[in-house]
């Protein structure tokens, strides 16, 4: 993610690529205001004036994460000619980022609540309705071509349960203990053709379920 890894030189940038690393290793917790500071080359003065807590700022950070992921499938979407193919392209996105894959999932995982005074672009997207980033052109893809109208219940069904593959599969396989597996069929290699055939079964299964999921 650009925001782990573009070492830029704006000083909130900055504090937002090391915030990330520190909140997707050390968790909320874990985590101090001074340790991103220092590590930033900022100050807390300078954090708590960008951001105003670290409560803050670890929303920003998950609001900021989901923006370049959703940006990415936007992407995928234009040359992806079918659904399998822009879901494909996602996972091999997320193997491509594996460290901050498990950061993200890390992050997702807390009992933090958004605090009131967060911003309104921050509060939009972490409410999205599609759900998960990337879902609005999940939906398009699917809308396009299951062969009847989708109900809203079809397409977030689609939505769901593909993101769901892509996205389970995806950070089990930023995991130490499936990456040093000697069984070939735990390879990655592996992993790749068992989600092609996950989703094969999901879109299938949606194709022929006209009277469950037709609008």
């Amino acid at each position: 993610m650009p925001i782990l890894k573009s070492q830029s030189s704006d000083t909130k940038t900055r504090i937002m690529e090391v915030a990330f690393e520190l909140f997707g290793k050390e968790g909320f917790d874990g985590t101090s205001v001074r340790d991103i500071a220092k590590l930033s080359g900022s100050n807390i003065a300078g954090v708590n004036y960008h951001f105003k807590s670290k409560e803050n700022l670890y929303w920003e950070v998950m609001a900021a994460t989901f923006m370049e992921v959703n940006e990415a499938i936007q992407k995928f979407s234009v040359d992806s000619k079918n659904t399998k193919e822009l879901a494909m392209k996602t996972y091999d996105y997320f193997q491509s980022k594996k460290t901050a894959t498990r950061a993200i999932m890390k992050m997702m995982l807390t009992d933090l609540q958004p605090p009131q005074d967060l911003s309104e672009v921050v509060k939009k997207i972490l409410m999205d309705p599609m759900g998960p980033p990337g879902g609005e052109f999940f939906a398009e893809s699917l809308i396009k071509e299951v062969p009847y109208p989708l109900s809203r219940e079809g397409v977030m069904w689609g939505v769901k349960s593909i993101f769901g593959v892509i996205h389970h599969w995806g950070v089990l396989l930023t995991c130490n203990c499936v990456i040093d597996n000697q069984d070939p069929m735990m390879s990655e290699d592996q992993f790749r053709k068992d989600v092609e055939s996950m989703l094969d079964s999901h879109l299938i299964y949606l194709m022929n379920n006209k009277e469950k999921f037709k609008a």
